[in-house]
């Protein structure tokens, strides 16, 4: 079971029909975010590290 299924049985579990979709919709949204801006640091972070590194941070870009 993935986590999307699980939070939406969660979040769900007393909403039926159009107010079941509506109501995870926010929540499936800030956890995407979430999980976008945590790409984005662990890339920065790569990037920070081989540029210490003294590597061509341009290869890794």
């Amino acid at each position: 079971m993935s986590w999307g299924s699980m939070i939406r049985s969660v979040f769900n579990s007393g909403l039926k029909g159009q107010e079941e979709e509506e109501s995870v919709k926010p929540f499936c949204q800030w956890i995407m975010s979430f999980m976008v801006i945590k790409l984005s640091a662990e890339s920065l972070g790569q990037t920070i590290c081989a540029g210490v590194k003294g590597e061509n941070i341009s290869d890794l870009i």
